[in-house]
């Protein structure tokens, strides 16, 4: 259910596309007569042209890591670990700590605050990477 609720993010580009495409009123005529599409790439084009490219650029980073967060947090979140499951796995000692080759590296805690995840999507982006947050799963580390 979170996969299908996060693409439809994607569905924000067409209103954002009309948007832009909506301040240009002849475009199917010049769009007839020169051959050309003007779609999706004519769209980002103007988007990221002249004094605005930065704004808009900024605007797409912050949109960016608002989504990577979510997925991140999502990610690193072990259902096992709130306290009203019932599932017969999650009595198992594996499902309490990261393990690797036989080895407990870590006892897996839930961090639930959408900050710390949009932190991390932060420093990982501006590749500070300070390490107070770090992917614990493989989900995570591929977001991250």
């Amino acid at each position: 259910a979170a996969m299908i609720n996060t693409l439809r993010v994607f569905l924000v580009w067409r209103l954002v596309k009309y948007w832009v495409l909506n301040a240009y009123p002849k475009r199917h005529t010049v769009s007839l007569y020169t051959s050309t599409r003007l779609e999706s790439v004519f769209a980002i084009r103007i988007l990221f042209d002249g004094w605005k490219a930065g704004l808009n650029g900024a605007i797409v980073w912050a949109i960016s890591l608002t989504f990577l967060a979510y997925w991140f947090r999502l990610a690193e979140v072990s259902a096992c670990l709130f306290e009203d499951t019932t599932h017969p796995q999650c009595m198992d000692e594996a499902a309490l700590h990261w393990t690797g080759n036989g080895v407990d590296f870590l006892p897996k805690t839930n961090d639930l605050a959408f900050s710390n995840a949009a932190w991390a999507m932060f420093v990982t982006s501006t590749s500070v990477g300070y390490g107070d947050i770090f992917p614990k799963t493989h989900m995570g580390r591929m977001i991250a």
